[in-house]
């Protein structure tokens, strides 16, 4: 196991890959401007502001996963807005929800089933009150 996203396990084994590729996390700080007269602004610190990620995630029938499946579970974890723990390499990233999937299918055999496709997913930090 390489990680996971709530039950979305990241893992390679012999009958298995689902691994998270072009990985990035972006996160930023927030500020306050205070308007003085006559002066410049002053900046006060807020706080941190909430991490997005975003990763691509490869589906492949001949690599044990079922993509249409997979796809399916991301959709529904993103349009139930369910919040889950990141973990990669056995480190806590924080919570996150599904923010945004855009799917790619690339290959569907004659009868239909989806055998290759890519997820981009893009998280956003959730934090509880």
């Amino acid at each position: 196991m390489i990680g996971y996203l709530g039950d979305v396990v990241f893992e390679t084994s012999a009958d298995k890959v689902r691994t998270p590729e072009n990985f990035q996390r972006q996160g930023d700080a927030r500020f306050g401007t205070h308007e003085v007269a006559g002066q410049k602004p002053v900046l006060e610190f807020m706080g941190p502001g909430l991490d997005s990620v975003t990763m691509t995630i490869s589906l492949r029938a001949s690599l044990g996963v079922n993509p249409r499946g997979e796809i399916g579970r991301l959709r529904d974890m993103r349009d139930d807005g369910i919040y889950a723990p990141l973990i990669l390499a056995g480190r806590p990233l924080g919570t996150f929800v599904i923010e945004s999937i855009n799917e790619t299918w690339s290959q569907i055999d004659n009868h239909g089933h989806l055998l290759r496709a890519t997820v981009d997913l893009t998280l956003r930090e959730y934090v509880e009150e």
